[in-house]
């Protein structure tokens, strides 16, 4: 799969942060002998922003940089610089929170994924519930429409010809006693989470309310990014606001904290069955 500029940034970034500190250079020592300016490099090795061409030649220079690095990291440079992923996943004049875009792109290109949420998860939402979720987020409807477009797109990742990312799934048992929308969406919903189960890279697990305060170590959702060759990191997000978290220390407790979440849930196949008996008990009603 083609890397997103997102995806492209983040590894200039952990590339030059690492060459500046292999260098012993500080932020403002660094910025200064390349000419430019400390925030524009931060912005640089956060992952915010790719420097242009002769920028980044500039910092190859600085940092005396072995020739072969610097022709990999002008080809990221100028590969993070086209504008067709972005067009095509979010759509021309789309306004998409910066966070937002900052996740799908590295959702994208995950070689792996752990879903820990307390509701259905995006990936995962029918097209009629994540439009009576993002109507009761108080979006309007033109937002919702843009949204479910990005959506549909981000599902590639599970029904697309080259979907080869490892996608585990924990969904607390609260998110399918939770109406959203109208009985036939909630239950059209469950009967997809049942169905989910059948893709073969795909495995969703139930956290029932039996597991009592497993799930109190989560302290909410998350998600664990595995972005060979990348480091991994974790993602949270609440009222649209978002965090990711990187280093190893952090991210091992979040992979321990899914491992406990998993083995608490119900098995992919127990998990059906029991979704499919929920989905049978509203058509029952």
């Amino acid at each position: 799969m083609t890397r997103p500029p997102v995806a492209l940034k983040r590894r200039i970034a952990s590339e030059l942060r690492a060459l500046r500190e292999r260098k012993g250079l500080t932020l403002e020592a660094a910025a200064q002998r390349a000419e430019v300016t400390k925030s524009s490099l931060s912005r640089f090795e956060n992952g915010h922003s790719a420097p242009k061409i002769h920028t980044l030649r500039a910092l190859m220079a600085v940092y005396g940089a072995p020739a072969q690095l610097r022709s990999e990291l002008e080809d990221l440079t100028r590969e993070a610089g086209r504008r067709g992923w972005r067009a095509s996943l979010f759509g021309e004049g789309v306004i998409v929170p910066e966070w937002l875009r900052t996740y799908v792109g590295l959702e994208a290109t995950a070689s792996a994924l752990s879903i820990y949420s307390l509701f259905v998860p995006h990936l995962l939402q029918t097209a009629d519930y994540a439009s009576a979720t993002l109507a009761a987020e108080g979006h309007d409807p033109d937002t919702i429409v843009n949204r479910l477009q990005l959506l549909a797109a981000r599902q590639q990742l599970l029904t697309g010809a080259d979907s080869s990312a490892a996608i585990s799934v924990v969904v607390d048992e609260s998110a399918i006693c939770r109406q959203v929308g109208n009985r036939a969406v909630l239950r059209e919903q469950i009967t997809a989470l049942a169905a989910a189960n059948e893709r073969p890279n795909l495995s969703v697990r139930i956290l029932p309310f039996v597991a009592g305060r497993t799930f109190a170590a989560a302290g909410g959702g998350f998600v664990t990014l595995e972005l060979d060759p990348d480091p991994p990191l974790v993602f949270l997000e609440t009222c649209e606001v978002a965090q990711f978290v990187e280093g190893e220390t952090y991210v091992r407790r979040f992979r321990e904290v899914f491992e406990r979440l998993s083995e608490a849930a119900l098995p992919p196949e127990e998990t059906s069955d029991f979704l499919v008996r929920v989905a049978k008990s509203l058509t029952d009603l």
